[in-house]
């Protein structure tokens, strides 16, 4: 069973950037009245019809009123279509319960379309930082993800129209603009054609909702002649001032990486796609983004990581310092989250607070992995006894490093180096302490002792080449200083 969040967030695909306006950009219409016409006047010498593109979601219903606005009512209109003919009927029923469900006819070429929805208010961001509310629905069937909507209601007559974000490339450039995509009304039942074009629609008894036995036409002009619907008259609703003022970027980032650490280490997976359509992690004590395969939240529990990203003010790098995904979306993210919080989640709280009690990895007992990524290790007066090799008078210097999590593997990184020892995370939480008393030391074996002595001498030569390669490095210093000098003194 999966629970759904009106979250804020992060984790890992390409940004839906809201469009810049500029002097050639129309201004966005108000009203629906405004809209018929400028769409109108946008196609009279076209063939087929195309909206006019905005740069932010025309709407006139301020987001704290779509819910008392949409639920419980039906939205009966026509597709107007983008560069394709005109479609006849498109029919939804908005569900107090934030399901809802659409039936649509595709013009000329008849294609009936039944789909499931989740919907919920949203918001969006402007880049010069006014907010604006829009629609939100996250498909439940299969089918195209037009999920970004916003709205314009007329309150005397019922009528809506409808925009859909239209993310894509247009002249050449990376355009994310508003196009209107449905012109009808509210009205208070579901028309009887919904059946005829949908047969596997639920039935008015499932919904809750009554039928209009008069509405039967499958399209959209001849249905409204038949019966115009008893619709829905809000005009207290209606507001010429829904745009929410200055937001600036940081209280907009920080209201997202809050809402991804009210989420406790548990799966997502972000509606309408973003930032990827697959289940992902944000563990807020290192400011991580673990992303998997599933498409599911809670079937993301028993897979391995796919990628790993840091998440930070500007957007989320991945680790090896490639950009994933840049900048803050203009969207106000919701998830759909998992029931539990997630194993790596839980396997990471235990390695930040504990110790190791065993020596593993080349790492005493004693160690501690702290949330800042340093690594912590036993006071000098403990070494001897952290070390199996102690007792054999083996005990290696240990040099300062951090500590990185690639999700399923964490990887030790001596101070000056890109990279280190890895080792699964499974295997560094079998070896801490339990309820805080370390394991005691082995008594070394004959054969444990000489394994030892022959690590230590390992790590003697080593120095040793170290020391000498330091000193062939200091003589060729040595001798090129002494060539300038000579030269300087010629001179």
């Amino acid at each position: 069973m999966k629970s759904t969040t009106p979250l804020a967030a992060a984790t890992l695909a390409t940004a839906m950037l809201a469009g810049v306006a500029t002097a050639a950009e129309p201004p966005l219409p108000e009203t629906v009245s405004e809209a018929k016409t400028r769409f109108e006047a946008h196609n009279i010498d076209r063939l087929f019809p195309e909206s006019p593109r905005y740069p932010y979601p025309p709407a006139n219903v301020r987001g704290e009123s779509l819910r008392e606005l949409l639920a419980g009512t039906v939205s009966v209109s026509r597709d107007t279509g983008f560069y394709e003919p005109v479609r006849d009927l498109q029919i939804a029923y908005t569900g107090r319960d934030g399901q809802a469900v659409t039936c649509q006819l595709a013009g000329k070429f008849g294609a009936q379309m039944f789909r499931r929805w989740s919907w919920a208010p949203g918001r969006e961001r402007a880049e010069d930082g006014t907010v604006r509310p829009i629609v939100l629905r996250q498909p439940r069937t299969a089918g195209p993800r037009e999920g970004l909507w916003s709205l314009l209601h007329d309150g005397e007559t019922g009528e809506v129209v409808w925009h859909v974000r239209d993310p894509g490339v247009f002249g050449g450039t990376f355009s994310s603009s508003w196009v209107q995509r449905h012109s009808g009304h509210l009205q208070e039942r579901l028309p009887a054609a919904t059946w005829t074009l949908c047969p596997d629609f639920p039935s008015a008894e499932e919904l809750g909702v009554g039928v209009n036995h008069a509405q039967t036409a499958t399209s959209y002009d001849r249905l409204v002649a038949q019966d115009p619907g008893r619709r829905i008259h809000r005009p207290g609703l209606v507001s010429e001032d829904v745009a929410e003022k200055g937001v600036s970027h940081s209280t907009w980032a920080q209201a997202i990486v809050e809402g991804l650490a009210d989420a406790d280490g548990r799966a997502l997976v972000g509606w309408t796609g973003w930032p990827d359509t697959r289940a992902f992690v944000f563990y807020a004590p290192l400011a991580a983004v673990w992303a998997f395969e599933a498409r599911d939240p809670d079937g993301a529990a028993g897979e391995r990581v796919r990628s790993v990203s840091a998440l930070s003010g500007h957007g989320i790098a991945s680790a090896r310092g490639g950009v994933v995904w840049q900048g803050w979306p203009a969207l106000f993210p919701r998830y759909d989250m998992a029931t539990e919080r997630h194993p790596l989640a839980a396997q990471h709280d235990r390695l930040i607070g504990g110790t190791l009690a065993r020596e593993i990895a080349g790492l005493p007992a004693g160690t501690r992995f702290e949330a800042s990524g340093a690594v912590t290790y036993p006071d000098d007066a403990d070494r001897e006894s952290a070390w199996k090799c102690g007792a054999a008078g083996s005990v290696p210097e240990l040099e300062p490093a951090t500590w990185q999590s690639h999700g399923d593997v964490i990887e030790i990184v001596p101070s000056g180096r890109s990279s280190g020892t890895r080792v699964w995370l499974d295997d560094l939480v079998a070896a801490l302490e339990d309820d805080g008393m370390r394991k005691p030391q082995a008594e070394l074996t004959a054969s444990d002792e000489i394994e030892c002595l022959r690590s230590a001498l390992g790590r003697a030569r080593a120095r040793i080449r170290e020391l000498a390669a330091n000193l062939e490095e200091v003589k060729a210093e040595n001798a090129l200083l002494e060539a300038l000098l000579k030269e300087a003194m010629k001179q």
